[in-house]
């Protein structure tokens, strides 16, 4: 079968701190599909905007994804965190777990 290959990119595009861990099962893509998990925005965001992902690639089974989930990752994000704060539950604080450092210049960078 094999491990899990877990990858983590910064997408300080879309907010600072803002990271996809993306985590493919063994198997992928013919027989499984990855998994997001958002890091560095407030967690009721983070489910919206993984379940959208999820939703998004159920279909997609046997095909490479990450990529094209990405850049709807872009989009979406956008979307969610643009509604007002107001809507946001007391206590919900963004958090910030980006690793420190400098980026690589692009929008995304790629860590393993």
């Amino acid at each position: 079968a094999g491990k899990p290959v877990v990858l983590r990119i910064r997408m300080d595009g879309v907010a600072q701190g803002c990271a996809v861990q993306v985590t493919l099962p063994p198997g992928y893509p013919s027989e499984a599909l990855p998994t997001f998990a958002i890091e560095g925005v407030r967690a009721t965001e983070a489910g919206k905007l993984s379940a959208e992902l999820a939703d998004r690639i159920q279909d997609r089974l046997g095909e490479e994804c990450i990529f094209d989930s990405l850049q709807a990752f872009e989009e979406l994000a956008g979307e969610v965190l643009r509604q007002p704060d107001e809507q946001q539950p007391e206590g919900d604080q963004r958090e910030d777990t980006s690793a420190s450092g400098e980026g690589c210049g692009s929008r995304w960078a790629w860590a393993f």
